[in-house]
C-alpha cells in the first residue's frame, strides 16, 4: 500500500488545527480555567 507523500504532508498539517478544535472547547469550559491559576502543561485535566 503506497501514500504518496503529498497526502501525507496534507494528513500531517491537518493535525495541528484538529488538536486545537478537539482541546479548545475543554479548555474554554474547566471551571478552574476560569481564574488562571491552573497548571496548563497538565494534560490530564484537559480530557
Amino acid at each position: 500500500m503506497f501514500i504518496p507523500s503529498a497526502v501525507l504532508r496534507r494528513l500531517h498539517y491537518l493535525v495541528f488545527p484538529a488538536a486545537v478544535l478537539f482541546f479548545q472547547p475543554s479548555i474554554l469550559t474547566y471551571p478552574s480555567f476560569k481564574d488562571g491559576d491552573s497548571d496548563l502543561l497538565d494534560g490530564g485535566i484537559v480530557f
